[in-house]
């Protein structure tokens, strides 16, 4: 049997270390999609300081963990060692992805590059 809570508690990638203080990606229902969307549709683009309000709501819905982690990551935020742009935008996305993808097993580990083999593929 497959045991989504027990993959997901042991996922590494849903926690992060921002500026010192270590938050971990909640999974919430599906309907949060919805909502991140309707919150996306007024926003301009171009208005640098809407779409970072944008960017620090998301991820403060997945940080809520209700013992005040979204108040730390606010806090943080509104400080003078928040996150930059380019952080903000990647933590987003991770928290997208954390939301929609479906939790997978690691790779097998395997050597990088080529591999080699002991004879040649040349015709003969």
């Amino acid at each position: 049997m497959i045991d989504f809570d027990q993959i997901n508690a042991e996922r590494d990638d849903l926690d992060f270390k921002i500026r010192g203080e270590t938050f971990r990606i909640q999974m919430m229902p599906m309907s949060i999609v919805g909502i991140w969307t309707e919150r996306e549709e007024p926003i301009d683009a171009s208005k640098a300081d809407e779409f970072m309000q944008m960017l620090i709501d998301r991820v403060a819905d997945a940080v809520d963990d209700g013992n005040g982690s979204t108040e730390r990551w606010r806090e943080l935020c509104s400080s003078a060692k928040g996150p930059s742009y380019g952080e903000l935008l990647d933590l987003a996305n991770r928290v997208w992805a954390a939301q929609t993808t479906v939790p997978t097993r690691p790779v097998s580990p395997s050597p990088s590059g080529r591999g080699a083999t002991d004879t040649s593929s040349k015709a003969e």
